[in-house]
């Protein structure tokens, strides 16, 4: 039961980054900063790992990931809509996200329905419920990185609007602020090409 919690942890971690899309605060003067999104995020972690821990509201817990997988999609459609979110490497991971979901349901559907029958008939288990959780292993994996990569769009447009208020001339090209490379097959976000630029404005 415990290897289901892994993806509700996932799940907070990425409406967590959703809701702080374009925030981007520094510690200043302080040891230690109270943030009241992470305390929730937190808690809310705690609480559905002591629920499930219970063996009980299996169904809420179900209902309950359905609609967080489901509203963290729409969150990210929608953000994507926004101009300066518009390039093809985002639209490339939700695609990937949105697809992978296909043969996630399905092994776990079939896993639902027919594992008993597998294991009592004496045949091959092709392990369905194993795979369900490799595909929302790599899914969780894409979320996150296609929040993460919108949330650092999010900023540079906001760093892009202050340095440049008083100029119109220079529209924000997302492509030029975002680097996705793949690491055996897995996307991740490029800094490297960032750190390049800040290294001669600091000599």
């Amino acid at each position: 039961m415990a290897d289901e919690l892994s993806m509700i942890y996932s799940m907070i971690i990425w409406w967590f980054i959703l809701f702080r899309m374009d925030k981007f605060n520094k510690i200043r003067n302080k040891m230690y900063r109270l943030d009241l999104g992470i305390v929730f995020a937190i808690f809310y972690g705690i609480l559905w790992t002591y629920m499930h821990s219970l063996k009980t509201f299996i169904v809420i817990f179900q209902v309950h990931f359905g609609l967080m997988v489901f509203g963290a999609m729409l969150k990210s459609i929608f953000i994507y809509r926004q101009t300066q979110h518009r390039t093809r490497y985002i639209m490339c991971l939700i695609t990937i996200y949105v697809t992978l979901l296909v043969p996630a349901l399905t092994s776990w559907i079939l896993d639902q329905e027919l594992c008993e029958r597998m294991n009592t008939a004496g045949g091959f288990n092709p392990q369905l419920h194993a795979w369900w959780h490799v595909f929302c292993a790599i899914d969780s994996h894409v979320g996150l990185v296609c929040t993460e990569a919108m949330r650092l769009l999010s900023i540079k447009y906001k760093l892009h609007k202050i340095k440049h208020a008083d100029s119109s001339t220079r529209p924000f090209k997302p492509e030029d602020h975002l680097h996705i490379r793949f690491y055996f097959g897995l996307p991740y976000v490029d800094y490297s090409h960032e750190i390049q630029l800040k290294q001669p404005k600091q000599q």
